[in-house]
């Protein structure tokens, strides 16, 4: 995979990873770090809202939506208020057809299934964060 392309990504971009699994969340921030972008840690959707507010410059956001807490919709809700346009991804490891559809309709920008290969993962995140930038 070539880590050198001119994208959004790789201009200092900023990912918020909303994510309660430790594993997934290292996974997560280490294919980033790979690609050169810095990534912040929510562990629940009110941890994310926290983190949005106090970090208004966030790119993109990684969002898992079964979490404790505040799930990934009611954090989705919040986080809206505060970066209206900021693209969120849906990350899940359900998988089902009407859940993805379920996700889009909802105003997700994206949705990827766990677990996520690093090119499948660079490959929405890229397109997401140029999306914005176009």
């Amino acid at each position: 995979m070539d880590h050198q392309n001119t994208n959004k990504a790789n201009d200092s971009a900023t990912v918020l990873i909303v994510e309660d699994e430790l594993f997934n969340y290292i996974y997560f921030s280490e294919v980033l770090k790979l690609h050169r972008i810095e990534s912040l840690k929510a562990e629940n959707g009110e941890e994310a809202v926290e983190v949005v507010r106090k970090n208004p410059n966030i790119d993109l956001i990684l969002m898992d939506i079964k979490m404790p807490f505040m799930d990934g919709y009611e954090a989705f809700t919040e986080i809206r208020k505060i970066l209206p346009h900021v693209p969120i991804i849906a990350q899940t490891a359900y998988a089902l057809s009407h859940e993805r559809k379920e996700i889009l309709e909802y105003g997700f920008s994206d949705y990827i299934a766990k677990p996520v290969e690093e090119e499948k993962l660079m490959e929405v995140i890229n397109q997401n964060l140029n999306a914005d930038s176009k």
